[in-house]
């Protein structure tokens, strides 16, 4: 088996942006993303076990040694990828699993400070009228996703509400047929849902040479959309709860839209 150039991997990402005591939470996100893919993320949240006596059997020595060599490819890319002043401070400690803890109390206010912000932003962030609502549903998705980085998790039907929220009201429709339907989906099944909304309302017909005699007056949808008294949206197939009135659907589904209606028999 070849052997991991880890170290080297962790040093050519982390060492672009060294930790310097303002960026712990983007470091320790790379740090554990690339640690992840090398499968030795448990090395930071593990001590290392305790060292055996002359006497113990072999098979505890060589665990010891196995797990103090692991430890070994991941404190010291560590150490490679801070400012030296930091180097400094871990220079008798270098156990992976110490440092972690040692800079997660050195830290903790800065951290404390960036969740506080991240979660103002999630809170106070609202979608304007016009405005295209994939990429918002995609910001108030990464506020969470940054949220659950900086230790606070919020679960995906809290997420989802907060997500809701801050539509504006000409999604009222959209956001009363995923309450019906949508209760079960994730925020990928949100995200989705959104992305099939249509922003734009109903458009003027054009004057051809061949409806030129057609007067405005018939133009009902058009004249209801221009002043306000509907508002038009496109509706996920899924939460269509109309779709048993016009075709044939698979029995979970359709009994779904009938419960949805109050129908209870038909």
């Amino acid at each position: 088996m070849a052997p991991s150039n880890q170290p080297f991997t962790l040093c050519s990402i982390l060492e672009k942006d060294k930790l310097n005591g303002t960026n712990y939470a983007d470091w320790i996100r790379n740090l554990r993303i690339v640690l992840r893919a090398e499968k030795k993320e448990e090395i930071l949240d593990t001590p290392l076990p305790q060292e055996p006596t002359d006497n113990a059997p072999a098979v505890e020595k060589n665990a010891y040694k196995r797990a103090c060599d692991a430890d070994f490819e991941v404190s010291c890319p560590m150490l490679a990828c801070m400012e030296p002043d930091l180097q400094l401070q871990f220079d008798n400690n270098h156990a992976a699993h110490n440092m972690i803890v040692a800079l997660n109390d050195m830290f903790q206010t800065q951290a404390r400070t960036e969740r506080f912000n991240v979660s103002k932003a999630f809170a106070e962030t609202k979608l304007a009228e016009g405005t295209a609502v994939g990429p918002h549903v995609i910001k108030m998705i990464g506020y969470t996703q940054r949220l659950e980085k900086l230790g606070f998790l919020i679960g995906p039907e809290l997420a989802i509400d907060f997500i809701l929220t801050s539509l504006p009201p000409s999604y009222g429709n959209f956001i009363a047929n995923y309450h019906m339907h949508g209760a079960e989906k994730g925020l990928n099944e949100l995200c989705g849902f959104v992305f099939t909304i249509n922003d734009g309302v109903a458009k003027e017909p054009r004057n051809h040479q061949k409806n030129k005699h057609v007067l405005r007056k018939f133009h009902l949808i058009q004249e209801f959309v221009r002043r306000d008294e509907i508002k038009m949206c496109k509706i996920h197939t899924d939460l269509n709860v109309v779709d048993p009135l016009t075709k044939a659907l698979p029995q979970p589904k359709h009994e779904a839209h009938m419960r949805a209606m109050g129908i209870r028999y038909l």
